[in-house]
Parts: structure tokens; C-alpha cells; sequence
């Protein structure tokens, strides 16, 4: 390994010095691999220390670099002198993925989990180590993985020295306010830090650790662009400070596009420090309050004034007053970019919502909107204003109206308007039918059968049930409607417990359904029959390309069922789904979909194997007690 394969991305002045000592000539035993002696200047006591470090150098490698030795900015030689000086043993594994994949896929995400996992913190010390002066990389995420302060600190040692890396993704990884703390404090040392996109929701922090991060935000001599800080802990003080650093910040008006600060407690006084962030004129695009207990009637006339290029805004699980929803349809009068607005859990009012809806079907200049507002028992009224959506909202493009309590004779009256809908692509219509067959089932169902086959051009339709609220037998008829169906490209029917008789229908459907690519049946009490009904369907069928293993069904099957049965039978699901999805590039009879499908029931075999092996172990142990 030569000295600039090692240093090379190291500014000159913080290079280490190479002192050639008398102790550094030929050995007689050593004639092919001259020694020198390395003293490490003190400029970065992170990246080497102040020791004295013993490297093997050609001489050679002294003058120039080798091709290989520049892949990804040198990172591996890098890595491997990091190694040597902390004295941990070298993956060989990330090496090669460093060398041979990231340079082929142009990859510049430094993704933690993307290594073969454990990785040591040791190893970590020098993998994150080896990023201080390199210039490849340009994010470095780490999702859902716990990192232990020592790590932590490393990353954030890193930052005082990198001038590449612009997004910064640790969500989940367990940091506190100390470990915010540093990171906050490292990037603001660092004047020529690149970082403009930050993650790092999932983690808990509090005011103190917010306070460094908000005069970070502050200092910056750049703006950031994205910053999510979703489910982070923070207090009304907490978002007080970040409120003050972003107003701190003379760029952050015109570089913010993303923000989410979901479910945090904003409360009164959060919600007026962000407020005043919205309310001058700022570039978001979009915006999360979802679940912060925020006081709408403060921040919504803030959008209207400052955020008037929104295309995304999410105030879900946040009461919607009268005074808000005032608001909300004076933004909706005048908005010509919003995209998608979110009013799920809100409690909205049947009457709120009629507001709502007409202030968006007469906007002409307000297009493909996608609005959510499920989960606010609108009941039978809500199901009647929804049915008028054909005459009130023709700009809705998708619409989720889940768990809104309709009951059957709301679901004939949805089905029935919205079947009038000529622009309606994607439909959530989940839990709604009544918990109890009633009078109306059949025809609610019948009228759901004419909204796919009518005028609506749906394609992608969500019906999802579950133990409480299931059509069960009564979903048969609809799968055999789908049959003829030409517009529908995905179905969700998830938990609806139709059981093997759903499964024959769907699989019968599916012999003449040409249109349908993508399903999700899971949660349906579908046994070795109902699968290999199924099977027989989807072996006339070409379009079908997309299907997510039911993981709940085979694990309960399995129970009372033969697994080597079940799985061969997957397997020849899996296999088909494969040959639609590249029918001239079926090998071997599809034998990767057969492994896939055998490693799913083996994994499901071994699990309720385990779980009966304890079950009897623990009767043995308590008929030994007695």
C-alpha cells in the first residue's frame, strides 16, 4: 500500500511526515519490503493520533498513484491504514463491495447496512474513519440500527473534517441529546461542510440537545433542503429553538422544500415558532405536522401567508377546528400546486368536510389532488357527501375514506357515486362495511362490482378488512366481477377472512382477468386448498406480476398442514409469478422462485416447530412439579 493510496485525500498541511531512518534499510531478513517510520503530525488526532505509526511502503508508491488505489477516492486503502492503526482485522468482504460494486453502480451512499452484518464498533472506528477526507461519498445513512456512543462520536468527528457528504440519515440509531450535541457542534465547526439533508427521526433528543442543533441550522453558510425530525421527543422549548434557528438562518427561506416534524408535541408554543418560519415567504413543498398536537388555526394561516408553493401537506391526527378549516379553504381557493393533503384522524365534520371538498372542485387550477381522510367516522352522512364527489370534487385523483364507519348502506351509496367518478385512479375504501352482515350486504356488494366495471377509471383499489370488520363469503362475488375487469391494475384484499372458497373465486378470476399486476391477499384464512385453488388460476394467467408472500396465512396453515406440500405448491406460484414477470427468461423450470417459495415455508415450519417444542416442554416441566 503506498502513502497517497493512504494520505492522498489528506490536505497537504495535514499529511504525515515520512521519515526515512537509518532503521528503515534492507534487513537481510526482510530484503523485499523496505520499512519506514511514519510520524504523525498532530493535525488530526482522529485520523491517525499523535503515535508513532509503522507502515509498510514501496517506494515506488512514493511518487505516483496506482489506478486502483484512486476507486471511490481511495476509500479502502484508506480503511486498511485505519486498520493497521487501530489494529482491527480488515474486512476484505467491504473492501471488495467498495472497489467492485460502488464504482460499477456509481454508488456514493455510504450505507451502514449495506455491510455484512455484525459489524464491530472497531470496525466501524475505521469504516467511518476512512470518510474524514474522502470525496466519493456523498450521504451516509444508517436506518433502524443501533450505534453505540462511540460510534456516534466518530461520525460526528468525521463531520469537523468532510467537505463532500451533503445528506446525513440516522434514523433509529438510538442517539441522544449528547450524541446531537456533537453532531451539531462538529458541523459548525466545520465552515466547509456540504451537508444539506438531514435525517434523523426515531431518535430521542430533548432541549438541550435541540439547542446545539438549532444554532447549527443557524450558523450555516448554506441552506439546508430537507430536514426530517419526525418522532425525535422534542418539548415546546425543544421547537421553540429549532423555530429560532431556522429564522436564524438567511438561507433556509429559500432552500427548505421538505419538512417534517411528525409526532412531536408541538402544542401552542411550538406551533407559533413554527409559524413564523411559514409565514414569510419560504420554498417548502412539503410539510409533515402529522400527530404534534399542533394548534391549526395558527399555523394554517401561516401557510397561506409564507408556504403558497406547497405540494404536500400532512396535518394528520391533529384537531381540525371550524376557524382551521376556514383557513384550510382559503389556502384551497387559491392554491394552484398542492398535490396531496392529508385530514386523516382529524375529526373533521361532515359539514367541515363539505367545505373542504367545495373549495377544491372549484379550484380549475387545482389538478390531480390526493386526499386522505379516513379515520374520522363521517358515518352514513359522510358516505352521502363522498357519493357526490363525481359533481363536487372532479379533481381528486385518489381518495382514502378508510375506517369512516359507512356500514353496508354506506358502502352502496360510495360505490354508487363514486362509479360516476371519470377521474378517480386509486380508492381506499377499508372497514367500512358493517361489523355484522345487514340487509344491505348483498347489494353494497353488487354495487362495489359496478364500480369497477362503470365509468371510473380505477386502478388501484384498497379493501382491506380485519377480524372485527370482514366481508368473509360475501367478497366471493365481487372476485368472480373482477374477472371481466379491464381497468384495475392493483388490488389490496387483505384480512378480509374469505377463506379457501375467496381463493377459488380469486383464482378463477384470475383465468380471465388480463389487466391485474400487482395483488395483496394476506390475513385471509387461506389453508393448502385455498392455494392450491389459486395456483390452478394463476397458471392460465399472464398479467399477474406482483404478488408479497402471505407470510400470516402460510404461518397459520402450517400448523395443520403438510409443509413439504405447501411448499412445493408456493413454489409453483412463485415460479408463475416469475414467468409473467420475464416469460422469456425462465430457467430451469424457475428454480429461483422455487427456492424462494421453499426457504418462506421452511422459515414458517421451523418457527411453529419451536413454538410447539416449548409449549410441550413447559407441560412436561409443570407435570414434573406436580
Amino acid at each position: 500500500m503506498s502513502y497517497h493510496a493512504a494520505f492522498g485525500n489528506v490536505p497537504a498541511d495535514e499529511q504525515p511526515k515520512v521519515n526515512v531512518t537509518p532503521e528503515s534499510r534492507y534487513d537481510e531478513r526482510e530484503r523485499q519490503r523496505p520499512r519506514a517510520v511514519v510520524h504523525a503530525r498532530d493535525a488530526d488526532t482522529r485520523l491517525v493520533g499523535s503515535l508513532s505509526l509503522s507502515l509498510s511502503l514501496s517506494l515506488s508508491s512514493l511518487v505516483e498513484l496506482t489506478k486502483g488505489e484512486q476507486i471511490c477516492g481511495g476509500f479502502a486503502a484508506t480503511y486498511k491504514s485505519l486498520c493497521n492503526f487501530y489494529g482491527t482485522p480488515v474486512r476484505e468482504d467491504i473492501c471488495w463491495d467498495v472497489n467492485n460494486l460502488y464504482p460499477s453502480n456509481n454508488i456514493t451512499e455510504f450505507n451502514l447496512l449495506e455491510f455484512e452484518q455484525p459489524v464491530s464498533t472497531a470496525e466501524l472506528s475505521a469504516l467511518i474513519g476512512a470518510l474524514h477526507h474522502n470525496t466519493w461519498f456523498t450521504s451516509i445513512v444508517a436506518r433502524e440500527m443501533v450505534l453505540d456512543k462511540k460510534t456516534i462520536a466518530d461520525i460526528a468527528a468525521m463531520f469537523r473534517k468532510n467537505k463532500t457528504i451533503t445528506e446525513v440519515v440516522l434514523t433509529g440509531v438510538g442517539m441522544n441529546r449528547d450524541g446531537l450535541a456533537a453532531l451539531s457542534d462538529a458541523l459548525a465547526a466545520n465552515r466547509d461542510n456540504a451537508v444539506n439533508t438531514i435525517d434523523l427521526s426515531n431518535n430521542s433528543f430533548d432541549e438541550k440537545g435541540m439547542q446545539s442543533f438549532a444554532n447549527f441550522i443557524g450558523s450555516m453558510s448554506h441552506g439546508v433542503v430537507r430536514l426530517n425530525l419526525a418522532s425525535c421527543g422534542f418539548n415546546k422549548a425543544a421547537l421553540q429553538a429549532f423555530g429560532a434557528g431556522l429564522r436564524k438562518n438567511t438561507h433556509s427561506p429559500s432552500t427548505l422544500t421538505i419538512l417534517s416534524l411528525a409526532r412531536n408535541n408541538l402544542g401552542a408554543e411550538g406551533s407559533s415558532a413554527v409559524a413564523q418560519f411559514l409565514a414569510n415567504p419560504n420554498a417548502l413543498k412539503e410539510l409533515d405536522l402529522s400527530f404534534t398536537d399542533a394548534n391549526l388555526d395558527v399555523v394554517l394561516p401561516a401557510v397561506i401567508r409564507g408556504a403558497t408553493g406547497i405540494t404536500a401537506l400532512n396535518i394528520s391526527g391533529n384537531k381540525l377546528s371550524a376557524k382551521a378549516v376556514k383557513s384550510m379553504t382559503t389556502f384551497l381557493q387559491s392554491s394552484d400546486s398542492l398535490k396531496m393533503l392529508n385530514l386523516a384522524s382529524t375529526s373533521i365534520t361532515v359539514e367541515l368536510l363539505k367545505d373542504v371538498l367545495r373549495a377544491i372542485g372549484q379550484n380549475i387550477y387545482l389538478q390531480d389532488l390526493e386526499l386522505n381522510v379516513a379515520d374520522n367516522k363521517l358515518g352514513s352522512g359522510g358516505a352521502s357527501l363522498i357519493a357526490n364527489l363525481d359533481t363536487d370534487a372532479r379533481n381528486i385523483v385518489a381518495l382514502n375514506v378508510a375506517d369512516n364507519e359507512f356500514g353496508d348502506d354506506g358502502m352502496s351509496l360510495v360505490a354508487t357515486g363514486l362509479a360516476r367518478h371519470q377521474s378517480l385512479k386509486v380508492l381506499d375504501i377499508s372497514r367500512n362495511f358493517s361489523p355484522k352482515p345487514t340487509k344491505a350486504r348483498e347489494a353494497a356488494v353488487d354495487d362495489l362490482i359496478n364500480l369497477i366495471s362503470g365509468e371510473c377509471p380505477l386502478e388501484t383499489l384498497v379493501l382491506r378488512g380485519n377480524r372485527t370488520v370482514a366481508l368473509r363469503n360475501d367478497l366471493a362475488p365481487f372476485l368472480y366481477g373482477l374477472a371481466t375487469n379491464d381497468t384495475l391494475l392493483r388490488l389490496d384484499i387483505s384480512g378480509q377472512q374469505m377463506g379457501n372458497k375467496g381463493a377459488l373465486a380469486l383464482g378463477k378470476a384470475l383465468q380471465i382477468n388480463k389487466k391485474l399486476q400487482e395483488l395483496r391477499w394476506d390475513d385471509n384464512a387461506t389453508t393448502l386448498q385455498g392455494f392450491v385453488n389459486f395456483r390452478n388460476g394463476l397458471l392460465r394467467n399472464r398479467s399477474l406480476k406482483d404478488m408479497q408472500v402471505p407470510v400470516l396465512d402460510i404461518t397459520a396453515a402450517i400448523k395443520s398442514e403438510d409443509p413439504k406440500k405447501l411448499a412445493a405448491v408456493f413454489a409453483e406460484i412463485q415460479d408463475m409469478i416469475a414467468r409473467n414477470c420475464s416469460p422469456r427468461s425462465m430457467l430451469a423450470k424457475g428454480a429461483a422462485g422455487e427456492m424462494f417459495g421453499q426457504l418462506n415455508i421452511l422459515v414458517c415450519y421451523k418457527t411453529v416447530l419451536l413454538e410447539t417444542n416449548d409449549k410441550q416442554s413447559t407441560v412436561t416441566d409443570d407435570s414434573d412439579e406436580r
